[in-house]
């Protein structure tokens, strides 16, 4: 006969998880929050007056392209994101609102 083991729930960042605990920031206007380098999930915030987006550099920082955005709904889509610790950040896309993202460690370096 088969022994069946149950799993036991843990929380990210606990003993035992294979994640880091989770972050949550509050980006007001126009605030940027660079990703160390690593892999993460990344969930951006919104709001009806605005939302995060993350973003990416190709060359260091003079150009950024979104490749995700927060929405006004409460069930936002996560993305997952590898960082060299340089060139993906989450930053606040508009002037008029705050918002917050939430981000989880999945695993550290590249």
């Amino acid at each position: 006969m088969p022994i069946i083991t149950l799993a036991q729930q843990i929380s990210a960042g606990a003993v035992g998880s294979a994640y880091g605990a989770e972050t949550a920031v509050l980006l007001t206007t126009t605030q940027v929050v660079t990703l160390s380098q690593g892999t993460w999930y990344v969930f951006p915030g919104g709001s009806a007056g605005g939302a995060a987006t993350v973003d990416f550099s190709p060359d260091g920082g003079s150009t950024w392209r979104t490749f995700a955005r927060g929405g006004a709904d409460t069930a936002r889509t996560g993305v997952i994101v590898y960082s060299d610790g340089y060139n993906v950040r989450i930053a606040q896309a508009t002037s008029i609102s705050t918002t917050t993202t939430y981000y989880t460690l999945i695993k550290s370096g590249v």
